[in-house]
């Protein structure tokens, strides 16, 4: 198993690393979490706990798994939000570490007649419906351009010597940067610092941009009742269609990275680092630290789906002989309702399941305020940063202005 070697400086008294010194291999692994998917994210923290406390979002993982089966789509619409694919995949198969089994490489194609025509369509996910009405079965790996100069870093160029902060600035190696630092912290000489060793394995890690795109129900916009109480100025809970729920379950294929760039500049406060990382990769000279400007473009202007000399067909398109289901760019079957609580958790739309809600939250019925919203572009980039953290995403989405 590959492991990076680190050399850290800790803080005896308190037991913590002041910062550690590497070369582009462990930057590397630290920058690549900002290409990846949230669905992503939550998969891997399950299999490495504890679990990530991430707003609503395991909310909303959890409802897609929990949701039937028959009111997705297609079967390839739950399994691209359980597993959804990473743009950097191709780069990042070439990190020392690699925590996540990068499958994104590994297509599936038609197995029926199309093959012997002129039909080049591929598909991330398996039994995703042909244009011909076959279903893509057979697996096939499309070899991707392979860096010539890749042994020597992915995001940063090779033999690049950094510095990495227990918050996770990443800053060239100097003394100057390291004297400030340890100001920071208060340490006024060597004898409270010493110097370890550590080895990081995979279980130590702690072209267009995405476009949330709100599907139209009134002016371009989704249309969202929410049930408020009054005395606690809460959204207790929505009723939508399968529009919004769309929207919200989509949340789960945006790289980490989009994320923290549109908080830049809100008022949405995070307490954790990965915003340092962004920020660090921002600040590095990029002529002298990165390897190009399109890996560069792959931290701060996270993709959406990989580039490709093939066609992708879309897994959320489906057989058009099953004239029953609803046409359309949708994760969800439709017309259809459901109930969306203040921690995103989804669920078909029942009235007993909404009193239920209100009872937990011992809001009687004589408080409840309803009131309508209309979900455009704007609100639902608020939406997004709001279900990254906090577990009132509705409430904060929308009342807290």
């Amino acid at each position: 198993m590959a492991r990076i070697r680190l050399k850290a400086l800790v803080d005896k008294k308190n037991n913590r690393v002041i910062f550690a010194e590497s070369n582009e291999d462990f930057v590397d692994v630290l920058f690549s979490f900002l290409t990846i998917p949230m669905g992503t994210i939550i998969k891997l923290s399950r299999k490495h706990p504890p679990a990530a406390n991430l707003g609503c979002m395991n909310n909303l993982y959890k409802s897609v798994e929990n949701l039937e089966e028959e009111r997705f789509q297609t079967k390839a619409c739950r399994k691209m939000l359980l597993s959804p694919r990473n743009a950097a995949a191709a780069p990042c198969q070439n990190l020392k570490l690699n925590f996540d089994d990068l499958e994104t490489l590994f297509y599936f194609h038609c197995a029926g007649s199309c093959l012997s025509s002129n039909y080049k369509l591929v598909s991330h996910y398996i039994d995703t419906v042909c244009d011909c009405g076959s279903r893509m079965g057979n697996w096939t790996y499309l070899v991707t351009r392979k860096d010539s100069d890749a042994e020597v870093g992915v995001f940063v160029k090779g033999m690049a010597r950094l510095m990495v902060s227990d918050d996770l600035q990443v800053v060239p190696s100097s003394t100057a940067a390291s004297f400030s630092i340890l100001s920071k912290l208060g340490i006024i000489d060597g004898s409270a610092t010493e110097v370890r060793s550590f080895h990081i394995g995979v279980n130590e890690r702690s072209s267009k941009k995405p476009k949330l795109e709100a599907a139209s129900n009134q002016n371009g916009k989704i249309v969202v009742r929410l049930m408020i109480s009054k005395s606690k100025q809460m959204v207790c809970y929505a009723e939508a269609s399968e529009d919004f729920v769309d929207l919200l379950f989509s949340f789960l294929t945006v790289p980490l990275g989009f994320i923290i760039k549109q908080m830049h500049g809100g008022d949405f406060k995070f307490k954790g680092c990965i915003n340092r990382l962004f920020d660090s990769v921002q600040g590095l000279d990029a002529e002298q630290y990165l390897k190009s400007q399109e890996n560069e473009e792959l931290l701060i202007s996270p993709k959406l789906a990989p580039v490709s000399p093939v066609t992708f067909l879309d897994p959320k398109s489906h057989d058009s002989h099953h004239k029953d289901k609803k046409s359309g760019r949708g994760f969800m079957m439709g017309p259809a309702q459901f109930t969306i609580t203040d921690d995103l958790t989804v669920t078909a739309i029942s009235s007993i399941s909404g009193l239920t809600v209100l009872s937990n939250l011992k809001v009687p019925f004589g408080d409840i305020e309803e009131r309508t919203v209309h979900v455009g572009e704007n609100e639902a980039l608020r939406l997004l940063v709001a279900s990254f953290i906090s577990k009132s995403a509705l409430t904060n989405a929308f009342l807290l202005k």
